[in-house]
């Protein structure tokens, strides 16, 4: 019965963490100027960078390395993600579609979106590599990336 309690609180305690967690980031996420395209969010994440007393001039000049490099491949993934958009747009309006081609381009685009996903994380990873330390727990990234895995 005692094993039953323990796990019983530890699952409750794991949940009320989640939850304080999901709470700030939320509210951190609020507190940010809107931005209103992904450039925007760039050059916010830049300026944060740049101010930031936390960081050394080498990790700064590391940092924006990283944020360049994820930022040209993200843009090149838009650019895919828009054709196949456009493309598929363009057939659905036509009125003769074929069911078969709709699919193709629905898991395209999710293939797309996963590989967006995936350089953000790695992009968290070399980040972390940079700062050198352990601040971003490896089982809390694995679990993200199953999460968002496209089936």
């Amino acid at each position: 019965m005692s094993v039953r309690i323990a796990v019983l609180a530890l699952a409750l305690t794991a949940i009320g963490c989640a939850t304080t967690a999901d709470k700030n980031v939320e509210a951190k996420a609020q507190a940010q100027v809107g931005t209103e395209t992904p450039t925007h969010a760039a050059a916010a994440g830049r300026m944060a960078i740049l101010k930031s007393s936390a960081l050394t001039e080498e990790q700064k000049e590391k940092f924006t390395q990283i944020m360049d490099k994820a930022q040209l491949n993200t843009m090149t993934i838009r650019e895919e993600q828009g054709q196949l958009k456009a493309a598929l747009f363009k057939d659905l309006a036509s009125g003769n579609f074929n069911h078969k081609e709709v699919a193709t381009y629905k898991s395209k685009l999710q293939t797309l979106e996963k590989r967006k996903l995936d350089l953000m994380f790695k992009s968290l990873d070399e980040v972390r590599s940079v700062l050198g330390k352990n601040q971003l727990d490896p089982e809390v990234m694995e679990h993200l990336r199953e999460s968002f895995a496209t089936k």
